[in-house]
């Protein structure tokens, strides 16, 4: 049986537990508000570039129609046979997600399969480290941009798509995604990139967002937009940051309300 003393250690070993895992329990919290805050955010500019490219395109194309020598007007626009796809593939660089990474990897598998002359562009160590085990050509890698990714850390992702379309080792480039409805479920996205071709859904009216998805103007004028292993190429990887961006801090600033005290 044990002793008074054995009872009191225990206890209070556990009392220790507790508010250890309390701490974490609060910054796995903050973490998740940030975050979902940031999703919802840059939502409605999403959906406006979207608008906008519809636009352009059909602005393009009409000026394309009328110009005699029939060349497009730009690159991005240039529709051909499509021989080679293109896919880039953006997953988390850890576990712990729930289904989410599955469910990534189950939505790219079925476009690799109806798709057997593919070259891959992986964002995420997760999807990186299963297709290559399934001989998949990946042409580009980069992993480790944390979680607040700057502009300068996702620029040679979109040059790399480019670059390749441009160049014409690929016919069309797809991007599949994790879509962000609430906190548990990020439903698995595929949308077609290049050639640039307005939305199926961009002549509708554009969807309208509440005052608490979009940022304040204060916080708004400083946030930065975010949207091979073949031997014979590099494969890029990017330090962590060692903090994360001013303008991620400044979009989540709250101020505590405070205690009315009870004479």
């Amino acid at each position: 049986m044990a002793t008074l003393r054995q009872i009191q250690r225990r206890i209070k070993s556990i009392q220790s537990t507790a508010k250890t895992t309390r701490a974490m329990s609060l910054v796995a919290g903050s973490k998740m508000r940030r975050a979902q805050q940031m999703a919802l955010a840059h939502r409605s500019y999403a959906d406006q570039l979207r608008w906008l490219l519809a636009d352009v395109v059909e602005s393009l194309k009409a000026a394309e129609s009328e110009d005699p020598s029939g060349e497009p007007l730009h690159p991005l626009l240039d529709q051909r046979e499509i021989k080679t796809q293109g896919l880039l593939f953006l997953t988390p660089d850890r576990g712990l997600s729930g289904g989410l990474n599955t469910n990534l990897i189950r939505a790219a598998g079925a476009y690799v399969t109806n798709h057997p002359d593919l070259k891959m562009i992986s964002v995420g160590r997760k999807g990186h480290d299963f297709f290559r085990r399934t001989r998949t050509e990946i042409i580009g890698s980069f992993s480790r941009l944390g979680d607040y990714p700057s502009y300068e850390d996702v620029r040679p992702i979109s040059r790399l798509v480019m670059d390749a379309y441009t160049s014409g080792e690929v016919d069309s480039v797809a991007i599949v995604y994790p879509r962000f409805i609430n906190t548990v479920i990020q439903r698995p996205e595929l949308q077609e990139l290049l050639p640039a071709t307005p939305p199926e859904d961009a002549r509708s009216a554009p969807s309208t967002t509440s005052t608490s998805q979009t940022p304040a103007p204060s916080s708004a004028t400083c946030c930065r937009a975010t949207s091979r292993s073949r031997s014979i190429a590099p494969c890029w990887s990017w330090p962590r940051a060692s903090s994360p961006p001013a303008w991620s801090r400044c979009a989540t600033q709250r101020t505590r309300p405070r205690r009315s005290s009870v004479s």
